[in-house]
């Protein structure tokens, strides 16, 4: 019923991780005349790659018997992968959310660089939206893995690197260097930055319902 009337819009993100059998719950969410969530469906997974988020779309449309007119998702780079494979009617774009959290990164290193350093770093920020995903390649400890893939105006993949990030220590590393080199956290570090904080939110939230 919810998504027959409400499915028109639907979000979904992997951020809910069981902590006993370590999977991801994916919600699928839309909004309805009063303005409020509603779930239209939901799932587990044990990892965020392609071939589970199209098992996952599939499995979707197959219940609904139709697709969604928009879907919003993160920057997951797995997600990209599967969604215009599978919801080949529908159009997709970021969470505004994404968009938002950048403002106020670009006004805080307007205030710290001069114009010159400020237009690389912002040109980091923008890459950083709009042309590059990621996915989480492991989680060991205090340590998550996370490979972010560069993407042109046609998003195709030209590079990917690993950033590395320690929980407890709240660092993060990129294979490209390029903060070592020049002192401008990389487009890679941004997106990671970006997803963690949203890991964060929502385990902040959640607690805050108990």
């Amino acid at each position: 019923m919810n998504h027959k009337e409400f499915g028109d819009t639907v979000s979904f993100d992997a951020m809910y991780r069981t902590n006993r059998h370590a999977m991801n719950f994916i919600p699928f969410i839309a909004i309805d005349n009063h303005k409020r969530s509603v779930v239209v469906g939901s799932t587990l997974i044990s990892h965020e790659n392609a071939p589970n988020f199209t098992w996952v779309l599939q499995a979707f449309v197959k219940a609904h018997n139709s697709q969604p007119r928009f879907v919003i998702t993160d920057q997951c780079l797995s997600m990209k992968e599967a969604i215009p494979d599978v919801l080949t009617e529908s159009k997709h774009r970021l969470c505004p959310w994404y968009i938002m959290t950048k403002i106020p990164r670009e006004r805080h290193a307007s205030e710290v660089y001069t114009k010159t350093v400020f237009y690389d770093v912002q040109k980091e920020i923008h890459k950083a939206l709009y042309f590059c995903g990621l996915h989480v390649n492991s989680e060991e400890g205090d340590i998550v893995q996370y490979v972010v893939a560069h993407k042109n105006c046609k998003m195709i993949t030209k590079v990917s690197y690993q950033v590395t990030h320690n929980v407890v220590a709240n660092t993060f590393n990129c294979q490209c260097n390029l903060f070592t080199r020049t002192g401008i956290l990389c487009r890679d570090i941004q997106a990671a930055k970006s997803r963690y904080r949203e890991i964060d939110i929502e385990k902040e939230a959640s607690i805050n319902e108990l």
